[in-house]
């Protein structure tokens, strides 16, 4: 019931009128596209969450563990390097989830939205292998809604392989076109 409520929570969290322009206009724990991350954490708990993903580094990856959120378990944002008010270009909250639960709720949840991003171009991946888990065990499958301009909502669950020693999650996103540019682009080469 718990996880259940937290989803309902994840589906009201996008209060936006329907005609909204773009994915500055979504909110996900209360933060959008553009905001700074200093409105909502401290400098000194952003920088010592830092993480080294990437082999490019326009964007700094963040991760922060919730402790008061009853939506999500974790969040992490993009800001781009040397940016001192910490401007968020992407925004992910993440949900612990038996995989086979988070896919049910995931559908649900693009059932609630769907209407939201009427005029986005909207794909959807089933059981794709997870390209970070070189062995090929582990799965990823959800759906993204883009818009002409290249923003991003994207909601998925992915079910990791034992081995990766990781847990199943359910993760919603929302992205500005010039960090997902960025993230295909260049993050990995």
């Amino acid at each position: 019931m718990k996880k259940f409520l937290a989803i309902l929570i994840l589906i009201l969290t996008f209060q936006t009128p329907s005609q909204a322009d773009g994915v500055n206009d979504f909110q996900l724990e209360g933060m959008s596209i553009g905001e700074s991350a200093l409105d909502f954490f401290d400098e000194k708990l952003i920088k010592e969450n830092v993480k080294n993903w990437y082999s490019d580094d326009k964007f700094i990856p963040v991760i922060i563990t919730l402790t008061k959120s009853n939506t999500y378990d974790w969040v992490s944002f993009h800001y781009k390097k040397n940016d001192k008010k910490f401007k968020m270009d992407g925004i992910r909250g993440g949900l612990k989830i038996n995989y086979n639960e988070c896919i049910s709720k995931m559908r649900k949840v693009d059932q609630d939205v769907a209407s939201l991003f009427s005029g986005y171009k909207k794909e959807v991946k089933n059981n794709l292998p997870h390209d970070q888990d070189k062995s090929g065990k582990s799965f990823i499958s959800g759906f993204k809604y883009q818009n002409v301009n290249g923003d991003r909502l994207s909601v998925y669950c992915t079910n990791w392989h034992k081995d990766m020693k990781t847990e199943n999650n359910l993760n919603v996103g929302i992205y500005t076109s010039e960090f997902m540019v960025w993230i295909e682009e260049k993050a990995y080469k």
